[in-house]
C-alpha cells in the first residue's frame, strides 16, 4: 500500500514538474516574443534616425556650399570696389562694414 502511495505521489510530483517546466518555457516564448518585438521597433527606430541624420547632413553640406559661395561673391565684390577710384572709398567702407564674416 505504501508503495502504492509512492508511486502515486512521485507520478503526481512529476506531473507538477513537467507543469512547471511547460508554463516556464511558455512564460519565457512570450517574454522572448515581447522582448523581439521590442527590438524590431527600436531597431526601426534607429532606421529611422539614420535617414534623418543623413537628410541633415545633406542640407548642412548644401547650406554650407550656399554660404562659401556667397562668401566668395562678397569678396569678389570687395576685390572689384578696391580697383575702383579713390571716390568709391566711402561705398567700399559701408559694404565691408555690412558683410560680416561667417
Amino acid at each position: 500500500a505504501k508503495r502504492a502511495q509512492s508511486t502515486a505521489l512521485l507520478e503526481r510530483a512529476t506531473e507538477l514538474i513537467r507543469s512547471l517546466e511547460r508554463e516556464a518555457a511558455e512564460t519565457s516564448d512570450g517574454k522572448s516574443a515581447a522582448m523581439r518585438e521590442e527590438l524590431q521597433v527600436l531597431q526601426l527606430q534607429i532606421e529611422s534616425i539614420r535617414d534623418e541624420n543623413l537628410q541633415l547632413q545633406a542640407e548642412l553640406a548644401r547650406v554650407q556650399s550656399e554660404r562659401d559661395e556667397a562668401i566668395e561673391t562678397r569678396d569678389d565684390m570687395l576685390s572689384t570696389m578696391d580697383q575702383q577710384p579713390a571716390g568709391a572709398a566711402d561705398a567700399r567702407g559701408q559694404a565691408r562694414a555690412e558683410q560680416p564674416d561667417c
